[in-house]
């Protein structure tokens, strides 16, 4: 009798059907919960070229070197006077660049805006290039390419020019002067200057 009075209950609580495991529906739920967008915080064009970056890469000795190399500005954004890290089309390229400070200067009879920058190679390959893809922004909005004036700015930068693995360099970019500068955008080798680094010249 005590047997029988024992099963009587284990029998109702089996025939309740439930279920540990989530139901189909919760489960979808947890699936399409959507991850934090690592390049959420940069522009568009750096978020176009750099679909697929893992970010936590950068700083991984044990990480592959196509994905290593394969980062976006860091930080996307500064100021004048402040450094950002980027990365080139080639495995290995990095480059710390600071941009700091803007002035005019004349060549020509012409008054140009010069960008003085301070480059430091800290990839593990030797850089060769020139910093061509650079876009200047004015206050009204107009947008220039880097001048070809190196008699204007002692060391430029719009030539050809090497940079070995540690070593650093201070030179200049010039622009033809046309309104107050101030953005600029700046990326190395191959990468599209949408893609580079920010610099607000109007702080700093």
């Amino acid at each position: 009798m005590r047997k029988l009075l024992l099963l009587i209950p284990l029998l109702a609580m089996a025939g309740c059907g439930h279920d540990a495991r989530p139901s189909s529906s919760a489960a979808a739920k947890a699936t399409a919960t959507p991850t934090a967008d690592p390049l959420a915080a940069y522009s568009e064009g750096v978020r176009k070229y750099y679909v697929g970056a893992q970010l936590d890469a950068a700083d991984d000795p044990n990480a592959d070197a196509e994905v290593k190399y394969f980062q976006p500005p860091m930080p996307a954004e500064t100021t004048a006077g402040d450094a950002i890290t980027l990365t080139g089309s080639n495995i290995g390229v990095r480059l710390r660049v600071t941009v700091s400070g803007v002035r005019t200067v004349r060549a020509g009879g012409k008054p140009y805006t010069a960008v003085d920058v301070r480059l430091k190679n800290d990839g593990i390959t030797v850089y060769q290039g020139v910093l061509q893809n650079v876009v200047l922004t004015r206050a009204d909005g107009k947008t220039s390419g880097v001048a070809k004036a190196s008699a204007a700015c002692s060391n430029g930068f719009d030539g050809d020019f090497y940079l070995d693995v540690g070593r650093s360099r201070r030179g200049c970019l010039l622009f033809l002067a046309d309104g107050d500068p101030t953005r600029l955008q700046l990326a190395l080798e191959t990468v599209p200057a949408e893609a580079g680094g920010i610099w607000d010249l109007t702080r700093g």
